[in-house]
């Protein structure tokens, strides 16, 4: 009996602990479950006002799915965010891509790289994108409530609007807290909460459009299929020898246009292993494998437009690109291939251009945008400034031993130098960036921050503050030291730009804009800004090298016509001739085809300039003049312009900027 006592003790104690285990491991499904019932479970609400509550779950259903849709079509925002530098020539991507030319159908780039070379990431959260969805049911329900002049017979009144969501993988649960107060004649009634359940897959769509991203940014899959584009298509000139006496030459025009169309035609094929596709043998190449997904549900497309922007540089060889031939080499090598007319091609692609990515299902569909990078014919690599590089957590932040002193100085208005309270200190060693603090009031009256660091050789200690330069420093944090930064306060400063042509100062029309770029030599640090849409600039004492393009932009676009290019080389002589390297010259025409471009440089220069801490105390105004050769029509007459903006020796127009109090 003992024995069937304890067993049956020893029963009934197993299964307390399964039941407890059983509720922590289930418990955010209990949770869901439970929050599921809220949203199901409807007010009791008296008859008369069932079309009054009806009427506001209608609403809140409609604001809400108005939200979820520009999400879901702008990769997670609602209002994308603004970038510094407009798209102009001059910045042809932006922070986001526009998805039909001239029209409003937008997405954001959850990575791009900057105008001035930086990489970003503008991946929201899911608690970002709640928190918007919260936001626009707030300011837009009202208007959809339309005061309830439908209910004219009622007097309704109610309070400020808080919004609750929560995004499951195929549902979001909405709970609107509302106070309202419905009468009529002796009737009263109160109403507060509204709960509304959106059968959405945002939250599961997100997730795996994230995964994508994800492996974009470790494995760069997109930029190594195009890569292998530029091997496979003997369009695109890349490395090679051939035996034509003849060199082949190729125009940057219609490698463009070429290397347009197969990424047109190439980027629609790929597929993500783990979703819902079906190729045959021949498109196996496409489809992005070890992806760590497994939804049978989910279908995922990727796209390139030609009519997207598409920036690329080709070195060497400006429009004409052409190889190097062993025959015009000198040398026993040379005397022997004259035989053979050999000819050596390599040609090196720095390019970028935006790949749309959507990932849909039965319920509805997610799209964002990336962009595709080769350097140097490499695929770029990740520098990201916050996203990549801080750790804070890492080992090394978490050892800090050395006592360090940081001052931080700046420049008041008369040119003495003064401390900075609450500039930020960060300490930088190897690839992690450790946050120390900031500078502060010391008891001893100073200002100065004096923290534990961690012991790291050569690392860099790095000061900065909102309105300074940002500047760093390296030392050996090993042993105690004290260590001086120093900050230059920035300015903004009113901008004016005026256009030089054949020597006379003009104001700009309504066709043109001017494109200035400052930047810094000394400090990781550059402006871009676009006159007349941008009117401000903001700059700090220093060296600068300065780029200004003057723009002229055509509603009905300026066409530039067929150019015949001659190219002339020297061609080994017949039989035994060759030997001994005698040559006939001989010469071939190139078309470089047409084209019609909607905003052309029509003028410019690049120079070094030196910003003065006075001048910039001392004005209010930055005067920049920008050259104007002529409106070009041809490429010859285009090529001119930029060797003019290159060659300053060879530009009249070329006019330093001057600070004045304006």
């Amino acid at each position: 009996m003992k024995r069937g006592a304890v067993t049956l003790f020893i029963i009934i104690g197993l299964l307390i602990v399964a039941s407890i285990i059983t509720i922590v491991y289930f418990r955010d499904d209990i949770a869901n479950l439970f929050r599921k019932e809220q949203v199901i479970t409807t007010v009791t609400v008296p008859k008369q006002i069932e079309p009054i509550k009806s009427y506001v779950d209608s609403c809140i259903d409609e604001v809400s799915q108005e939200a979820i849709d520009r999400i879901s079509s702008q990769g997670g925002y609602i209002n994308l965010p603004n970038d510094e530098v407009p798209i102009s020539l001059a910045n042809i991507f932006s922070n986001e891509l526009q998805i039909f030319p001239r029209g409003s159908s937008r997405t954001i780039y959850w990575y791009y790289e900057s105008a001035n070379g930086i990489q970003k990431n503008q991946i929201p959260t899911l608690n970002d994108i709640e928190k918007q969805i919260n936001n626009y049911i707030n300011d837009n329900l009202e208007n959809c409530l339309n005061h309830f002049y439908l209910f004219p017979d009622f007097e309704i009144s109610y309070g400020k609007i808080e919004t609750q969501t929560e995004i499951g993988d195929n549902e979001i649960l909405i709970n609107v807290n509302m106070p309202m107060t419905i009468a009529r004649e002796d009737f009263t009634f109160n109403l507060d909460e509204f709960f509304v359940n959106k059968d959405s897959s945002l939250g599961k769509l997100y997730k795996i459009a994230k995964k994508i991203q994800d492996k974009e940014n470790s494995e760069y899959f997109l930029e190594q299929k195009t890569l292998d584009f530029m091997v496979t298509y003997k369009e695109i000139p890349y490395n090679g020898i051939d035996f034509n006496c003849a060199p082949k030459i190729w125009t940057k025009t219609k490698v463009i246009e070429d290397f347009k169309n197969i990424l047109e035609i190439n980027i629609p094929y790929y597929k993500i292993e783990g979703t819902n596709y079906s190729v045959n043998k021949d498109h196996e190449y496409y489809v992005i494998k070890d992806t760590g997904l497994d939804n049978n549900e989910v279908s995922v497309n990727f796209a390139y437009n030609k009519d997207w922007p598409f920036a690329i540089d080709i070195e060497p060889g400006n429009e004409i690109l052409k190889g190097s031939s062993y025959t015009s080499e000198s040398g026993v090598t040379s005397f022997l291939m004259s035989l053979f007319c050999l000819n050596n091609y390599h040609f090196v692609y720095d390019i970028k251009y935006p790949v749309l990515i959507t990932v849909s299902d039965d319920k509805g569909s997610f799209q964002f945008a990336t962009q595709v990078i080769i350097n140097h014919n490499q695929a770029r690599e990740n520098r990201f400034i916050v996203d990549q590089d801080y750790s804070s957590d890492s080992i090394i932040c978490k050892n800090k031993l050395t006592d360090m002193t940081i001052y931080v100085l700046t420049y008041d208005a008369v040119g003495n130098m003064v401390p900075l309270r609450n500039a930020s200190i960060s300490f930088n060693c190897f690839t992690s960036t450790c946050d120390i603090g900031k500078t502060k009031m010391q008891s001893n009256g100073e200002i100065y921050l004096k923290e534990k660091f961690p012991q790291c050789m050569n690392g860099f200690v790095i000061a900065e503050k909102e309105g300074y330069s940002k500047e760093k420093t390296m030392i050996s944090s090993n042993v105690e030291a004290t260590l001086s930064i120093i900050l230059e306060p920035i300015y903004e400063k009113n901008l004016d730009v005026k256009l030089i042509k054949d020597g006379n100062l003009l104001a700009l029309g309504d066709k043109e804009q001017v494109m200035i770029t400052f930047e810094s030599k000394d400090r990781d640090y550059s402006t871009s800004v676009v006159y007349p849409d941008m009117r401000t600039i903001k700059l700090s004492a220093g060296d600068y090298y300065v780029k200004v393009y003057t723009m002229y932009q055509n509603e009905n676009g300026i066409k530039i016509g067929d150019q015949v290019i001659p190219y002339c080389y020297d061609k080994p002589k017949g039989g035994i001739f060759g030997l001994i390297g005698m040559t006939d010259k001989e010469c071939t025409e190139t078309t470089i085809l047409g084209t019609i471009l909607d905003q052309i440089v029509a003028g410019g220069a690049e120079f070094d300039f030196s910003v003065n801490r006075q001048d910039l105390v001392n004005s209010n105004t930055l005067v920049v003049y920008s050259p104007f050769e002529k409106i070009p029509t041809t490429f010859t007459e285009l090529n001119s312009i930029y060797k003019n903006i290159l060659d300053n020796s060879k530009n009249k127009n070329v006019r330093l900027p001057e600070f004045r109090n304006v």
